[in-house]
């Protein structure tokens, strides 16, 4: 009897995984209701800092969850300056100065024509 209440889950397991094997759900996902990742709480134009390391020359920070190497383009920024708390980018056409800390929310700074 205990072997065929057994086999009778087994069966009902092997039912109900078959049924969803195009569609994996991340065993780490809450149950219920929906979390957003950091990338996708942040609004497209804002940016934060997460993240600085530094050393052995590849000097890199993380920007809403992207690695971000100094000299290169990142987010549509330019990643010119780290220090250990802080990140400096410029847009490519080098209109627009962002200065990001780890501790405080990013200010922008944009290049003023009049003067």
């Amino acid at each position: 009897m205990v072997k065929l209440a057994f086999a009778l889950a087994a069966f009902l397991v092997f039912l109900t995984g078959s049924a969803e094997a195009g569609a994996l759900r991340d065993p780490t996902a809450p149950l219920f209701g929906a979390v957003k990742s950091a990338a996708q709480n942040s609004d497209k134009g804002s940016l934060r800092l997460q993240a600085v390391m530094r050393g052995y020359g590849r000097d890199r920070a993380v920007i809403n969850g992207q690695t971000c190497y100094v000299g290169r383009k990142c987010l549509g920024y330019v990643l010119i300056s780290l220090t250990k708390s802080s990140a400096i980018m410029v847009a490519p056409q080098g209109d627009e100065r962002i200065v990001l800390s780890l501790y405080t929310s990013g200010k922008r700074e944009t290049k003023n024509e009049d003067k």
